[in-house]
């Protein structure tokens, strides 16, 4: 890893082709501005600059080069996040190939967590094999998933009584806390904890990186109130956080070109079957940023397969609008007529006839109109014009070239039977929303807040500056601090300096973006502080260094007073030290006033 040079390698990559393959950037003079993906923003908080090669948000402060950039996006080793931004920007690097990625550490705290549930879905998956003729196998039977496929998934079964699995659980070492801790276990009124899961075929929920951090039970009777039962939300397990299937998927995706995403897990499963691999669940619930996060970094074609009825399509047409600013291509699967959903397909008419139909893919405008005509009936003069405004409204909101603007014109033109003339000026004319709007208005008054001036003494304004300076003119500024002989005693401005000098002496020069890959957060969050601000003077290096030795000898010397005075304990002493300082203080305050 010594031998590879990081900062060469990012000078290769453009930050802002990086950046909008996550997000969508849109000019801001000199720079681009896009919608920070690191905190809750509806507004362009996200400033890139394509000069210094860096990003930051005037929101939330998030701040980096690109490597750190994708590494806090798609919350990745800085090795892999290397990889992935020289794959977007094309660029191959054979001394990375060779080296392995790892998987992300996890805390101590939740390392036994993570075993308790590999622990559990391991004695799940026993349940199965000692009774082969057992309800919950005869179910698995019916809903025609093999040996193979149950062993593929890990799935199991929780005994009725509640009692084995917590019973094995405290066998193995886990305290009753930390098995209700994980969400499996209930404390009962009279002390005894009991598996929520009983009675019910298991799915284990795994992570991105395949390790089990929940499970979902399917009741196999009526018995159970019910349907499906989730694991609650844990230190291990966020909702928003897991699609179901994603850590193999995202290992063929790449391979396929594409991923299914479809609405629950058996139909995941059922594509599995069917001899598709890339396939995620987003197992009932509303897309997250970060889903959308996961997704996009698959960087393939996304198809929704939803079900076909009216509740089926009415999600996809919904989860489009969601998908809207991903930076990946987005189909549709096409509705068909013989079945629900894909894992009735695949049981009713065979492999062969759902890999036809899931093959049968709409863009997202094609899907919108489609859908808006099973909504609407076109011979009513009015539903035809509610039809025709909306089928407009999503034209101009599509951000089309010249070809398919002309396209979807017609196209809307002769399902509605209004002129193209007309929809074209229906389109031009459309003004959009104002959850829509560039909000240009309030990121000028965000990044005015940037410029507020802070309160710095003198000594720290003169350490602020000699930084700035020794990143904009080092091979002026680096040389003359080290003969200098001048130390700032501030920890974080300190540790900055000897980095800038470090890179200076090891690369030949000084490059702004290069200094974050290595730098912890909190100081590489002061360094872009220093380096942002616009101080009113610009003082000459011979100042700022003539400053810097005054001052911190007079700081030095008050310093040493205050501590004279805490540790003598005699009031005479005491009350002459505090009349030093109180002189000193004076003396520098005549001084000021005749300068002025």
């Amino acid at each position: 890893m010594s031998n590879i040079d990081f900062d060469s390698i990012r000078r290769q990559i453009d930050i802002v082709n990086v950046i909008n393959s996550y997000i969508p950037l849109s000019p801001a003079g000199r720079n681009f501005k896009g919608i920070c993906p690191f905190h809750n923003d509806s507004n362009p908080s996200m400033m890139v600059s394509p000069e210094k090669q860096i990003y930051k948000c005037f929101s939330c402060g998030a701040t980096g080069n690109v490597f750190t950039f994708v590494s806090e996006y798609e919350k990745i080793t800085f090795i892999e996040a290397v990889k992935k931004a020289c794959d977007i920007q094309g660029i191959r690097i054979p001394e990375l190939e060779s080296m392995n990625t790892f998987v992300k550490k996890v805390d101590n705290k939740n390392e036994r967590m993570i075993k308790l549930m590999s622990d559990l879905c391991e004695f799940y998956r026993y349940q199965l094999l000692i009774n082969s003729q057992s309800e919950a196998n005869k179910y698995l039977e019916s809903r025609y998933l093999t040996k193979e496929i149950v062993d593929e998934f890990k799935i199991g079964f929780c005994p009725s009584d509640g009692n084995a699995s917590i019973k094995y659980l405290l066998n193995k070492g886990y305290s009753a806390s930390e098995i209700i801790a994980c969400g499996v276990g209930s404390e009962m009124s009279d002390g005894r904890v009991i598996d929520k899961e009983r009675g019910r075929i298991i799915f284990p929920l795994c992570d991105e990186y395949g390790r089990v951090v929940a499970f979902s039970g399917r009741r196999i009777n009526n018995d159970l109130e019910q349907k499906y039962l989730n694991t609650p939300e844990t230190n291990i397990f966020h909702k928003s956080e897991v699609l179901y299937n994603f850590h193999r998927a995202s290992k063929v995706a790449k391979q396929t070109g594409y991923v299914y995403i479809v609405e629950g897990f058996m139909d995941a499963i059922s594509l599995y079957r069917a001899g598709i691999s890339s396939v995620v669940a987003t197992m009932g619930t509303a897309f997250t940023n970060e889903h959308l996060k996961m997704l996009s970094s698959l960087r393939v074609e996304l198809r929704l397969l939803f079900d076909c009825d009216n509740a089926g399509q009415k999600a996809a047409f919904k989860t489009l609008d969601t998908l809207k600013d991903i930076r990946v291509p987005v189909k549709v699967v096409k509705k068909w007529n013989n079945g629900k959903d894909a894992d009735e397909i695949l049981n009713t008419l065979g492999k062969e006839i759902l890999v036809d139909y899931i093959t049968k893919l709409l863009l997202p405008l094609e899907f919108r109109f489609q859908y808006l005509k099973s909504y609407y009936d076109l011979a009513n003069y009015e539903d035809r014009k509610k039809f025709a405004t909306y089928g407009a409204n999503y034209i101009a909101k599509a951000n089309l070239d010249a070809l398919d603007l002309e396209h979807y014109i017609k196209v809307l033109s002769d399902e509605s039977s209004f002129s193209k003339d007309l929809i074209r000026k229906m389109v031009a004319s459309y003004t959009p929303k104002k959850e829509d709007d560039p909000y240009q208005e309030h990121y000028v008054e965000i990044a005015n807040k940037t410029k507020t001036t802070k309160y710095f003494n003198k000594y720290e304004l003169a350490a602020r500056m000699l930084i700035k300076q020794m990143i904009n003119d080092p091979f002026v500024v680096v040389p003359a601090y080290e003969n200098s002989d001048v130390f700032i005693e501030n920890n974080t401005y300190q540790t900055i300096i000897n980095f800038i000098i470090s890179k200076f002496y090891s690369t030949g020069n000084v490059v702004y973006a290069d200094l974050f890959s290595d730098l912890p957060k909190e100081i590489a969050d002061t360094l872009v502080d220093i380096y942002d601000t616009d101080y009113v003077t610009n003082e000459p290096l011979e100042t700022l260094i003539k400053i810097l030795k005054d001052e911190y000898l007079e700081h030095l010397e008050k310093k040493e007073l205050e501590e004279k005075g805490y540790e003598t304990s005699s009031i005479n002493e005491q009350l002459a030290i505090a009349q030093q300082l109180l002189a000193k203080m004076k003396e520098k305050d005549s001084l000021r006033k005749k300068k002025k």
